[in-house]
């Protein structure tokens, strides 16, 4: 699986929820945490998700309610 594919598997997966875990991403998406990891922060350099910090954090897409 390319870089794109995995961004693009990721940015589905966070359409479906309000705001998900890094590890509930990997797990969605079937790829090592650690590389889901490398992905959501490339993702959030672009301004397509932003972090969430309730006690802990999350990831969901940029401007999502």
């Amino acid at each position: 699986m390319t870089d794109t594919e995995l961004e693009q598997k990721i940015l589905k997966y966070l359409s479906t929820v309000n705001m998900a875990k890094n590890k509930s991403v990997a797990t969605a998406v079937g790829v090592e945490k650690s590389i889901v990891d490398k992905a959501i922060s490339k993702l959030a350099k672009e301004d397509k998700i932003e972090y969430v910090y309730l006690g802990t954090s999350y990831v969901k897409l940029k401007g999502q309610q």
